[in-house]
């Protein structure tokens, strides 16, 4: 009201916390929210720079190490992918009596 900053015990004593038991998610907080979504992104495809961009970070590599759990899946799915690539480069060139694919 006086166009002072907010101080954060006062926005969580009068506005969060009355807001999250009445929709009943005790114990939930402001960064609970920002982990959830960074999760969420990183899970989703969404690329690490625009992640860090989203959460103010200055440095992907900021978002990297605060969230590097979650990119360890995403190397499963790297691997996954370039073996289906080498599997299907080898079909192909099968079906095309070429070479055999030689991986070195």
């Amino acid at each position: 009201p006086r166009g002072k900053q907010l101080r954060h015990d006062v926005f969580m004593r009068l506005h969060w916390n009355p807001t999250v038991l009445k929709l009943g998610y005790r114990g939930l907080t402001p960064h609970a929210l920002r982990h959830t979504f960074a999760s969420e992104a990183l899970s989703r495809g969404i690329s690490l720079p625009a992640v860090a961009n989203q959460l103010g970070h200055a440095n992907p590599a900021v978002t990297a190490r605060v969230y590097a759990h979650l990119l360890e899946d995403d190397l499963t799915v790297v691997g996954r992918a370039m073996d289906d690539a080498i599997f299907d480069a080898h079909s192909e060139s099968r079906r095309n009596d070429g070479p055999d694919l030689q991986v070195v």
